[in-house]
């Protein structure tokens, strides 16, 4: 059976409202479990940012729409969704949903997008760059370490605050942001990647 865009939208929301409960609940006091259940409900966010483009790829070539109606026109459409899975994942274990700069080109890939007009799946992705970007980094040095990573988290906090020097990830998501003040980074990413769900299938 395929899943209604009405039914992926809610289970992505459902569960950013789970990773922000975690979030709050393990400041609460602080103590410490705090600073790895802050991570540990950064991972499951992320995993549930990849999902909700994973579903979405899969019901929209299935035939499916957005919720507004806004068509996005599919270059093929199966009945059978584990035979859109299938092309979809050609042969590897996993689609790594992440890594923005993959994002657009795997959407042109299977979706008809002018590259003049664009379609708002597109365009919502683009708006979310930024937050795209540094959500894989900030998850990258939670999940493993490389040069790379090192690297990137580095420049991230340093473009975030040039002074301040966070020793692991939780200390910047338990940070307030520097336009919204009484709103942590955590949340921050947290209510774009609703925000930009919403755009791309609400």
């Amino acid at each position: 059976m395929i899943p209604n865009p009405e039914d992926i939208l809610k289970k992505f929301t459902s569960s950013i409202i789970d990773c922000n409960a975690l979030f709050f609940h393990c400041l609460n006091p602080i103590a410490k479990h705090t600073d790895a259940g802050i991570e540990a409900a950064f991972l499951q966010l992320v995993k549930s940012w990849e999902s909700f483009l994973e579903d979405c790829t899969l019901i929209l070539l299935c035939g499916k729409m957005p919720i507004s109606g806004n068509k996005i026109q599919p270059r093929f459409t199966l009945s059978n969704i584990e035979d859109v899975r299938k092309i979809i994942y050609n042969g590897n274990r996993f689609v790594d949903w992440i890594n923005y700069e993959n994002l657009i080109p795997r959407f042109k890939l299977f979706f008809e997008i002018d590259s003049n007009e664009e379609n708002h799946l597109t365009i919502a992705l683009k708006q979310s760059q930024t937050v795209i970007k540094n959500i894989r980094i900030i998850r990258n040095e939670i999940a493993h370490s490389s040069l790379t990573t090192e690297t990137q988290i580095k420049q991230l906090y340093k473009d975030f605050d040039p002074i301040q020097t966070f020793t692991r990830p939780s200390y910047f998501l338990k940070e307030f942001t520097k336009t919204i003040t009484n709103k942590t980074n955590f949340v921050y990413y947290s209510e774009s990647l609703e925000l930009t769900s919403k755009q791309i299938l609400g």
